[in-house]
């Protein structure tokens, strides 16, 4: 026998082992329901079975699914680049520079002495990779400082005295109204050139306090082989 014959006689067999099992008034009334609709008033088991498939492909269709939407909204993100603004108005400080490759000077920190430095470091890193981007200006005020007060910003002088520190590090000090810039971006970078022509800017006061001050600085640098440095912002800062 095949296949199909073979699942006909066990579905004839099921029908009749039920009807067998009814009462012979609900026989009467099956045979008259069957003589009315024309077919078997038992349902067909391959049906049933089909049903069942079907019924466990869905389920298993959407808890699939409803897995993969979990996943996708609470999966870890990738945090994206990540703010490396660092900014400070030190006061009773000079700003030190250092001779950078090129023979120009580039920001490397302060110490104490007779003057206003002003640090502005502004980027961007990405984390767990050497993806990344900043500038740092510094520049050099003098001591004594007002409201309304503006100063003329130029490029740090060549000639400069440079004491050597340690085997490669030729360290010097910024004077008033002088800046030093330098940009990093991966995989360029470069410093403002000593007394480049084309760059330049200004600093205005707006306001000071024992604690805080808030100042104006309009500054654009020319870094060769790299990005220019351009600011054009209001910062309110502690003072330090």
């Amino acid at each position: 026998m095949t296949h199909s014959e073979v699942a006909r006689v066990h579905r004839f067999e099921i029908r009749n082992r039920r009807f067998n099992e009814m009462t012979a008034e609900s026989q009467t009334t099956c045979f008259q329901m069957e003589h009315q609709l024309g077919r078997p008033v038992f349902p067909d088991v391959r049906r049933q079975h089909r049903m069942r498939f079907s019924l466990r492909a869905l389920i298993i269709v959407v808890s699939f699914s409803a897995i993969a939407c979990a996943a996708y909204h609470y999966w870890p993100r990738e945090p994206g680049a990540v703010s490396s603004d660092d900014f400070h108005w030190r006061d009773y400080s000079v700003g030190i520079m250092d001779q950078a490759y090129s023979g120009d000077l580039q920001p490397h920190g302060y110490t104490c002495g007779g003057g206003t430095y002003v640090e502005l470091r502004e980027g961007a890193h990405m984390p767990g990779s050497t993806g990344g981007w900043y500038y740092q200006v510094g520049i050099q005020l003098p001591v004594d400082i007002n409201v309304g007060d503006q100063f003329d910003l130029y490029p740090v002088a060549r000639g400069r005295h440079l004491e050597p520190v340690g085997e490669f590090d030729r360290l010097g000090f910024l004077r008033p109204c002088e800046f030093a810039a330098f940009y990093f971006g991966n995989p360029i970078g470069g410093c403002l050139k000593c007394e480049d022509a084309d760059s330049g800017g200004t600093l205005m006061v707006v306001s000071m306090t024992r604690e805080h001050v808030t100042f104006e600085v309009k500054l654009h640098a020319e870094i060769s082989d790299s990005w220019n440095v351009d600011i054009d912002r209001r910062f309110s800062l502690p003072r330090e």
